[in-house]
């Protein structure tokens, strides 16, 4: 079992890196700027957990930081959760494997930004 964790994490994070590549390829092809909204994120969270951040020089740094560490995060975990789930027998066609995944770990990303409005 721990190696099809492992193996999930590796092409979760393949998959963190190849959005992240087309992300980076849009914002120098367009010259738009990134979005804030994994920094807002971070920030409300930690905040609603009773830990923020504090206020200080480089405080919006960290938040950047770990709003783009919080998306390699979900990223991995979708791969980890979708290779326990073939582990245990959950079986899709091979066409419908990547957009499902790709979908699970949307859907995780978007959850938080939707339950904070």
């Amino acid at each position: 079992m721990f190696r099809s964790i492992v193996w999930g994490c590796v092409a979760g994070a393949a998959g963190t890196t190849a959005l992240n590549a087309v992300t980076y390829a849009d914002m120098a092809l367009r010259g738009r700027p990134s979005s804030g909204t994994p920094e807002t994120v971070v920030d409300r969270v930690s905040s609603g957990l009773g830990h923020p951040l504090p206020e200080s020089e480089g405080r919006e740094n960290r938040l950047t930081g770990l709003g783009a560490l919080s998306g390699i995060a979900v990223g991995v975990a979708a791969g980890a959760a979708v290779a326990l789930a073939h582990r245990s027998g959950l079986r899709v066609p091979v066409w419908l494997g990547a957009p499902l995944t790709g979908a699970l770990a949307m859907a995780a990303a978007d959850a938080p930004i939707a339950g904070l409005g």
